[in-house]
């Protein structure tokens, strides 16, 4: 269960600060003191992650994980950080950017009648660059679920119950050509004008408009 209160608050905002001051520290130049301050940094980091989750295991690790991201992109705002720690869905994050959210469990519990092997569609989706965009298809098929997971807030969103591979490969493709990184919610756009464009027409419309 998350932690929140006022002394152990303090405590991780203490922690946290350590790690940043160890990632501003660190410096390949000099690899001493760069592996010792990268220790320091991961030490506080999983340390701040079983304080706020209670206990070892998964949640710990999945805490320390989008606390690792965001300070090694950059982040500076132990507000921030603090945020991050914290598995339970947002308010303003559970239909973010018009698409729902939901953590581990509930995506599991969802999605346990989708049998499949996840086939990896890129990992750096978004402007933070925190998206994996998978589609989970049988063996011997080729439709399946296509869905989305972030890093940062260790939720997944379903962009698609049934979506042939030909179809994902196109989004894919168009998506990229558009903007490497570009949201998934504007993803599942494009998915959403290939698929209307096959279906009326054969084949996939001008991707310029959605956008």
């Amino acid at each position: 269960m998350f932690d929140t209160t006022p002394e152990h608050g303090h405590q991780r905002a203490q922690l946290l600060s350590l790690a940043l001051g160890a990632q501003r520290g660190m410096n390949h130049d000099h690899p001493a003191d760069y592996w010792y301050l990268k220790g320091t940094r991961n030490a506080g980091i999983y340390a701040v992650a079983v304080l706020a989750t209670g206990c070892l295991g998964d949640s710990a690790r999945a805490a320390d994980g989008r606390v690792d991201d965001l300070i090694t992109n950059g982040a500076q705002d132990v507000a921030d950080l603090m945020a991050a720690l914290d598995p339970r869905p947002q308010a303003e994050a559970e239909a973010r950017n018009g698409l729902t959210w939901t953590g581990p469990v509930s995506f599991e519990q969802v999605t346990s009648t989708y049998p499949g092997i996840d086939h990896a569609l890129g990992a750096r989706w978004g402007v933070q660059q925190d998206i994996r965009l998978s589609h989970r298809r049988p063996r011997d098929g080729t439709d399946g679920l296509l869905y989305a997971y972030d890093r940062t807030w260790d939720e997944y969103t379903v962009l698609a119950d049934s979506i042939d591979a030909n179809t994902v490969e196109t989004a894919v493709a168009a998506a990229l050509a558009l903007d490497p990184h570009l949201p998934v919610d504007r993803f599942a756009h494009v998915v959403h004008d290939i698929r209307a464009g096959r279906s009326a027409h054969g084949a996939a419309p001008d991707l310029g408009p959605v956008l």
